[in-house]
């Protein structure tokens, strides 16, 4: 007994010095690891761009400096590692050092003895578009859980929805927003105080800016209980549709009286699939909340108004109809337009191939093609959440989730272009917008001139209707010809 004590002993003891040795051996070997954690360059006006480190090169290359940015008075604003200290020309580097990036700098990282420099480089927006912003929320707009966007009379206009959760007792904001440059924003003191709810859409619509549908839930952060007593309590409905317009983007008017016959105003709903078309808005799909669970609407009817307020209701007729979930719908060469989405759930079963038309207002439905996998010239691959824009006579699709072979989604990350609506083709390489994420339901404006805005969209969704968990807040510049 005794000598096998001793012999555990003597094992332990060879163990410990074994486990001893082999830390030592590591730490030895191991290389000190040091340097630059994460930086990002600070412009002149304030504006921040994030960098990448890559290898000994720091680059703003995935955050491009907008059109126009002063390089010459550049400032860095940099983690290091522990003990790690920077320098410029010698000089220890702050905030406060002031850089001239027309040309690359190097800079150094030093801790003890070791020393490891970098290449600083800028990367300006190019005349194909970048990126203006990686995060509205830190410049001024809330991080709502739904918004919409519109440009009316020369601002961005912001709808959106902050919800802590959805319970009578919730305290939540709805509010409007505006800016002048996509990037900074300011809320707009609307009068009535709330406008929108969550999931409303924007639109203008002859000369006034219309907020179409949504659902409330809970007392609004202002004070204003009248957002429970027109939306049909605190319980979300269907039927409770919603719908204000403004010549001003301050001053609101409610367009639902309660006055409306029965069956002559759309359901409520959420995330609608909105378009202006030869002077009226159209709308259809959209999503509801029924037996606790998030879905889309049962109905496949378009409706249409010319002014928000008295809606018709459009009966599709023939084979061909318009009828899908999560697609897009669009005005293109005097026709309505539909693409992409699902027939029912999302699913690579369900997921729509055709892309119709119509030319009388969305009554009767041309298949102008029936299967896109089936021309080999064309690059739309099936996808749902897709979004497509019209600029001087070109079309834009953007964004969407698509399916692999295995079943997979996949976010869809490259740019579309058609002159012609059935024909899609990927942008060039260098004309597509670098280090662009995938995403679902991208907004798209356009602004003045030439420029296409994509201001956010689904990041992650949950169920099979796409419930939003989490938003994109970024937005892009797209140089459209």
């Amino acid at each position: 007994m005794k000598r096998i004590t001793l012999t555990l002993r003597a094992l332990a003891v060879v163990l410990l010095f074994s486990t001893i040795a082999l830390y030592s051996c590591k730490d030895d070997d191991a290389p000190k690891v040091f340097g630059v954690v994460s930086a990002k360059m600070i412009a002149g006006d304030g504006r921040s761009y994030n960098c990448v480190v890559e290898g000994d090169r720091l680059i703003n290359s995935a955050d491009s400096m907008k059109m126009g940015t002063d390089l010459s008075a550049i400032s860095l604003e940099i983690e290091a590692s522990m003990g790690t200290e920077m320098y410029y020309n010698n000089a220890p580097l702050t905030k406060e050092t002031v850089l001239d990036l027309t040309s690359p700098v190097t800079i150094q990282a030093r801790n003890g003895g070791d020393i490891k420099s970098y290449r600083v480089e800028a990367v300006i927006q190019t005349m194909l578009g970048a990126k203006v912003t990686s995060d509205m929320t830190a410049t001024g707009l809330p991080k709502f859980h739904s918004y919409d966007m519109a440009y009316f009379k020369g601002k961005f206009y912001c709808i959106g929805a902050d919800i802590a959760d959805k319970a009578p007792e919730s305290k939540t904001f709805y509010q409007l927003y505006s800016s002048e440059d996509g990037e900074n924003w300011m809320k707009v003191s609307t009068n009535p105080k709330v406008i929108g709810g969550y999931g409303t859409k924007l639109v203008v619509l002859n000369g006034k800016l219309l907020a179409l549908g949504g659902y409330r839930w809970g007392t609004d952060e202002n004070g204003d209980v009248h957002s429970q007593e027109s939306w049909a309590g605190v319980e979300p409905i269907s039927t409770a549709w919603a719908a204000l317009s403004s010549t001003d983007g301050t001053n609101w008017t409610n367009l639902v009286t309660g006055e409306e016959e029965a069956g002559t105003l759309p359901s409520g709903r959420m995330f609608a699939n909105v378009c202006v078309h030869g002077g009226k808005v159209y709308m259809n799909g959209g999503n509801m909340f029924g037996f606790g669970m998030f879905q889309a609407m049962g109905e496949g009817n378009l409706w249409t108004s010319a002014d928000g307020k008295t809606w018709e209701k459009v009966l599709p007729e023939g084979e061909a109809r318009p009828f899908r979930y999560a697609g897009a719908l669009f005005s293109f060469d005097g026709k309505l337009w539909t693409l992409g989405g699902v027939q029912s759930f999302i699913s690579a079963s369900q997921v729509k191939k055709d892309i119709l038309s119509s030319a009388d207002g969305g009554v009767t439905w041309v298949t102008e093609v029936e299967d896109v996998t089936a021309d080999a010239a064309n690059a739309f691959n099936p996808r749902w959440g897709v979004k497509v824009a019209e600029h001087d006579g070109v079309l834009y699709m953007i964004g969407g989730c698509g399916f692999d072979g295995e079943e997979a989604q996949t976010l869809a990350t490259d740019i579309l272009r058609s002159t012609d609506g059935k024909t899609w083709t990927v942008l060039e390489a260098d004309e597509q917008l670098p280090n662009f994420e995938g995403r679902v339901n991208p907004i798209l404006v356009n602004g003045d001139g030439s420029l296409l805005w994509i201001f956010g969209g689904t990041k992650a969704f949950t169920g099979n209707y796409a419930e939003p968990t989490e938003l994109f807040y970024d937005v892009w510049q797209k140089v459209v010809k």
